[in-house]
């Protein structure tokens, strides 16, 4: 999730015009370096980062985010957060290319 600010602006703004959206976090699974997300140990997240704000966090791959980046002009952190939204399409059988 970075330095968390964008996710904590974001969840703000948008819970604010619809208390029901889910907003859900991205890090990089133990082992993975993906550039500008990482995972934060509790005691070392930012002060800006609110739990109450994020209503899930995922881990993505470093496998994962190289894999989305291929064929784009994306960088790895950027793919990174479109995973979670890919998986369930993956899951169905919908899979885009």
């Amino acid at each position: 999730m970075g330095t968390t600010g964008t996710i904590m602006g974001v969840s703000r703004f948008l819970k604010e015009g619809n208390p029901k959206i889910q907003i859900i976090g991205v890090q990089p699974s133990p082992g993975s370096q993906i550039p500008g997300i990482r995972a934060w140990p509790k005691e070392y997240l930012p002060k800006i980062f609110d739990a109450k704000r994020v209503d899930r966090v995922l881990e993505v791959t470093q496998a994962e985010a190289e894999d989305m980046t291929a064929g784009w002009r994306a960088k790895r952190a950027s793919s990174a957060a479109f995973r979670p939204v890919v998986r369930p399409w993956r899951h169905c059988g919908s899979r885009r290319n």
